[in-house]
């Protein structure tokens, strides 16, 4: 039996069934995708959880973990009602997926073109209604740059860029939160605006860039928004979304917001948000924008289980040099994912 700490206590019997199979399953599932890290937090960690243990013992490191391991499994788990074999399909397609696509390596190590840059930007605000805990909000720019179709045409450099933008809000996250009234704090809000583009008449570039993205982002990244904020779109897309959302499922409809102008941003996001979107900052979003990275403890340490078996295994082969020989002190690599 997988002991369940009292921040799963809300879930329900056959809702706690599935969580249980996916913990099981866990070491199946990353041996067969040769991966392990979610998000930059690996699933494996060192410090694995020790079942027999009560909670009131647990070290706060193997809490922290087992928080943010429980919490990531949650979302897939969510995101597929609950049913354990799509949860499982869908995290072993997103672990393989990570491992060949880097996404790591798009955040941290990767240099994207500038133009790219300007089109997406990070803020943070301090929630209330979260004793003024920090909530993430990606901005997309579309209009931001002159060349849009050109940067998109360029499908793989712009794919790995926005990847790069999803990870870098991600790192800003909190996965660990231990009371549920927290849930939204491990989710961001998106925010795309239209402003200089015209919306009835994307280029073939745009469009095929999004689709893209959408697929992508509904493949590997369940459960991240909690809201989806469409911006400075002509009040006859907004008529066109209201008919739409009729045949939607409510829990979609309700991340979804259509704002015909800029300036009706702060009725929902708050007076945080510049001026030009309603607010009373007098700072624009460059200058809000979280630029560098502040990189989560585990992204240092992240590698596939192939990779460990692999330096496990060179370790092993290694002639170990004469007692009386000088050895040269290795140097530390840095792990690229």
């Amino acid at each position: 039996m997988v002991r369940l700490l009292s921040h799963l206590g809300y879930l329900n019997t056959e809702e706690r069934s599935s969580f249980e199979q996916l913990v099981k399953a866990l070491p199946s599932i990353i041996a067969e995708a040769e991966y392990s890290e979610v998000y930059g937090h690996p699933l494996d960690g060192e410090t694995r959880i020790n079942e027999s243990k009560d909670e009131d013992v647990l070290s706060p490191e193997i809490t922290k973990e087992l928080l943010i391991r429980d919490r990531l499994l949650l979302k897939f788990l969510k995101a597929n009602l609950f049913s354990f074999e799509e949860s499982k399909k869908q995290l072993t397609e997103t672990l393989i997926w990570r491992k060949e696509f880097k996404p790591l390596s798009a955040a941290i190590e990767e240099t994207h073109a500038a133009d790219l840059d300007k089109l997406g930007i990070i803020t943070t605000f301090k929630d209330p209604q979260f004793n003024n805990q920090e909530r993430v909000v990606t901005w997309n720019l579309y209009g931001a740059v002159k060349n849009r179709q050109e940067l998109f045409s360029r499908l793989d450099q712009f794919l790995r860029w926005r990847v790069s933008l999803m990870e870098r809000g991600l790192a800003l996250l909190k996965f660990d939160y231990a009371d549920e009234t927290e849930k939204d704090l491990a989710y961001m809000t998106q925010l795309h605006d239209y402003n200089n583009v015209s919306f009835l008449r994307l280029d073939a570039a745009t469009k095929a860039a999004s689709k893209s993205t959408i697929e992508m982002f509904q493949k590997y990244y369940p459960e991240i928004l909690d809201k989806k904020y469409f911006v400075n779109v002509p009040i006859l897309m907004g008529w066109i979304f209201s008919v739409v959302k009729v045949f939607l499922a409510p829990e979609t409809v309700a991340k979804f917001n259509v704002l015909s102008w800029g300036s009706e941003v702060a009725n929902s996001l708050g007076d945080w948000v510049p001026e030009v979107y309603g607010g009373k900052e007098t700072r624009s979003l460059q200058e809000l924008n979280h630029a560098e990275i502040i990189n989560p403890p585990a992204w240092s340490s992240v590698k596939s289980s192939k990779e460990k078996v692999q330096e496990k295994t060179e370790t092993e082969q290694k002639p170990q040099p004469h007692p009386t020989e000088i050895t040269p002190t290795e140097a530390v690599q840095t792990i690229k994912n």
